[in-house]
């Protein structure tokens, strides 16, 4: 996973540096107030009394930005970053809905219909998923972020992080059209409850390899998905003019060597690398698999 862009949360009040100046601040007033009664000085006592005044306000400034000690280990063991996999779990691999790509695949013609191949749309969907674990590893650091600046639990993946995500990353915000709006359904996609259900599940168990405490609105999450969706269109539809390029008979559709063409001439830099890398782990795993199943 590429490094995040997010920016580093704000210092905290809690300093050796500013401690000592409220102990100093404190002494100084403390003696001008007692000269000024001592002496029957009203300015001075004034003055005393004002630097006293000033002393207490930054006081609870600072020790309030201070956690006890329990609740600031039980903290700091919350915000640990979890490793990333370097391989994806055994027991689901593939976590989004393979329907939607292999629709986006199929070559529709006027005489007949070419279905992709199946390590094609298993290609694809990990380029799906690598695109959406992006963008949730930094909205996921932006909701921890603000959890340790305004204090309290660490909030849901929202609208606004994902926003913001966009405005962190431009290189991931061109690849997934982050200028566009950012509301659900925008771009003709209406899938039923159950699908829904399902895609946001997804979302959820991608969510967690990074960040395993934090949870995501369901709104946030189908965004999340639809804007994957849509990037993954474009390599769709770039793999179909390749295919259909290369004069294949009727009965070939889209493989996979089409679909990583695609990919090349869709995305730019790291993220471009970074899908193709993830892509092939995917038509790896599904080979495997297909191979396993052949046996038995």
């Amino acid at each position: 996973f590429r490094p995040s862009m997010a920016s580093a949360p704000p210092p905290s009040w809690f300093t050796e540096k500013n401690v000592k100046s409220v102990t100093i601040l404190g002494s100084i007033g403390s003696v001008v107030l007692w000269a000024g009664w001592k002496e029957n000085d009203l300015w001075m006592a004034i003055v005393g009394g004002a630097v006293l005044a000033f002393t207490v306000i930054f006081a609870v400034r600072v020790f309030s930005s201070k956690q006890p000690l329990e609740e600031e280990t039980e903290r700091d063991s919350e915000y640990e970053e979890p490793e990333a996999p370097t391989v994806r779990p055994a027991k689901k691999w593939l976590r989004l809905p393979r329907e939607y790509i292999r629709s986006f695949l199929t070559v529709r013609g006027e005489d007949a219909t070419k279905a992709p191949s199946d390590d094609a749309v298993a290609y694809l969907i990990g380029v799906q998923e690598y695109l959406a674990i992006e963008l949730l590893e930094i909205a996921g650091n932006l909701a921890k972020q603000q959890a340790k600046s305004w204090g309290g639990n660490l909030p849901a993946i929202s609208l606004s992080h994902i926003s913001q995500a966009f405005k962190e990353d431009k290189e991931l915000s061109e690849t997934l059209d982050g200028n566009a709006a950012l509301l659900p359904s925008c771009y003709n996609f209406d899938p039923d409850e159950k699908s829904l259900n399902v895609i946001l599940e997804g979302i959820r168990e991608i969510l967690g390899i990074t960040h395993p405490h934090i949870k995501i609105e369901d709104t946030a999450g189908r965004v999340v998905y639809e804007k994957s969706l849509l990037a993954c269109s474009r390599v769709a539809n770039r793999a179909k003019k390749i295919n259909e390029s290369e004069g294949k008979t009727s009965d070939i559709g889209v493989r996979s060597k089409e679909v990583e063409a695609g990919v090349v001439e869709t995305f730019k830099g790291a993220i471009r690398d970074h899908a193709i890398s993830e892509g092939l782990k995917a038509r790896i795993r599904y080979m495997q698999d297909f191979n396993k199943k052949k046996e038995n």
